[in-house]
């Protein structure tokens, strides 16, 4: 019994050790996947979910021209603000001497944009043709790319600034960015909200998959919070 107590102890201490990385694998990486599996099995039969078009249609009928110059704005976030921001956080991380934070961020985002244009080509999906878009896409549709690079960016990011005072900043600024690009997608018209979701996913699970493999904060500098 006692060997049983002394067993159970340490198994509890070891969860709780790693707790933050176990909430990381389930919530990043197990959900995620399991529903990615399911998305990508419904493309590839190329299955029609009733709640697409549903979405589609529900959110362009709000849409005006003032949402429209907002939206314009939000999507280009994707790659006018994205890849500028990960350049110069790469560099900072490297003046800073942590280079593994800044392997890590690279390999999340840039990952990410490889991955997304790998599985466009292989489904090569249909972008949705419900209405003229006001900004049209010729590529394939599933996943999103802005959805997979930004969800990507925005756990790298949260990541990184872990160990500072930023943390809280980061955890209330990034899931909104993310959602908001995502949803700047639907409204042109130029993906499925399924497409919006795998994208999501896909980048979680590969930014939550280079984090156990390149493990950024373990190395990283301690900065004043």
């Amino acid at each position: 019994m006692e060997k049983f107590k002394s067993i159970l102890h340490s198994t509890k201490g070891l969860l709780w050790r790693h707790r933050v990385g176990l909430l990381i694998l389930f919530v990043c990486m197990i959900v995620p996947l399991a529903l990615l599996e399911d998305l990508m099995e419904g493309v590839h039969k190329q299955h029609n979910w009733a709640f697409d078009e549903q979405i589609l249609h529900a959110v362009h009928n709000h849409a005006s021209a003032k949402k429209d110059f907002v939206v314009l704005w939000t999507t280009k976030l994707g790659y006018w603000v994205a890849w500028p921001m990960l350049a110069g956080t790469v560099a900072l991380l490297h003046y800073i001497h942590n280079n593994r934070g800044a392997a890590y961020l690279g390999i999340s985002v840039l990952g990410a944009g490889l991955m997304d244009g790998l599985v466009k080509m292989y489904f090569g999906r249909v972008r949705p043709d419900l209405w003229t878009s006001i900004l049209p896409e010729s590529s394939f549709s599933f996943p999103s790319g802005h959805s997979m690079i930004s969800a990507a960016l925005g756990f790298a990011v949260v990541v990184l600034l872990w160990p500072t005072k930023w943390r809280l900043p980061a955890l209330i600024l990034a899931p909104p960015t993310v959602f908001l690009i995502g949803l700047s997608r639907i409204y042109l018209g130029v993906h499925y909200p399924s497409d919006v979701l795998g994208g999501w996913c896909g980048g979680l699970i590969w930014a939550a998959g280079a984090f156990f493999i390149v493990r950024p904060l373990r190395t990283a500098p301690k900065i004043s919070s």
